[in-house]
C-alpha cells in the first residue's frame, strides 16, 4: 500500500449526535478543531446519517463544510435522500482493506486538488 501525500488528522466520534456535538464545538467537544471534510456513517448509533446532515446543513456555521456518507448501503432510496438532505458525495465502502484505502485516496485527491470551495483555502491538512 502507497503512503498518503496529505497530512491528514481524523477525529472519531463514537454517534451523529456526538458528531454534530463536535462540529459546533459544544459539550465535550468544546476545545475540538473544525474539520475541512466530515465523513459520515449512514447507520450511527443515537443520530443515523441522515439526521447528523440535517442537523449540520441546517446550521449557517457548518453548512459549507463537505459531507461524504460512507456506507455500506447500495439503496438508491438512501443515495437520493441523502442528496437531498446536502451531502456532498455518496460512497459505498469498499469491503476490502486495499480498495478502502484506494478509494480514501481518492477522496483526499479529489477534495485536496481538484474541488474548488468558497471561502476555504486548502493548507495541506484535512
Amino acid at each position: 500500500m502507497k503512503r498518503s501525500p496529505y497530512a491528514v488528522s481524523l477525529s472519531v466520534v463514537p454517534d451523529g449526535e456526538k458528531a454534530v456535538q463536535y462540529l459546533r464545538k459544544s459539550g465535550t467537544y468544546q476545545s475540538a478543531s473544525r474539520p475541512h471534510l466530515v465523513f459520515l456513517d449512514l447507520n450511527m448509533p443515537v443520530m443515523d446519517g441522515r439526521e447528523a446532515i440535517s442537523h449540520i446543513k441546517a446550521d449557517a456555521a457548518l453548512k459549507n463544510i463537505p459531507i461524504i456518507v460512507f456506507t455500506t448501503s447500495e439503496q438508491k432510496a438512501d443515495l437520493i435522500k441523502l442528496y437531498a438532505l446536502g451531502a456532498n458525495c455518496y460512497v459505498t465502502k469498499p469491503m476490502e482493506f486495499d480498495n478502502f484505502c484506494r478509494v480514501i485516496q481518492e477522496i483526499l485527491h479529489f477534495w485536496h486538488s481538484v474541488a474548488k470551495l468558497p471561502g476555504w483555502q486548502f493548507q495541506g491538512r484535512i
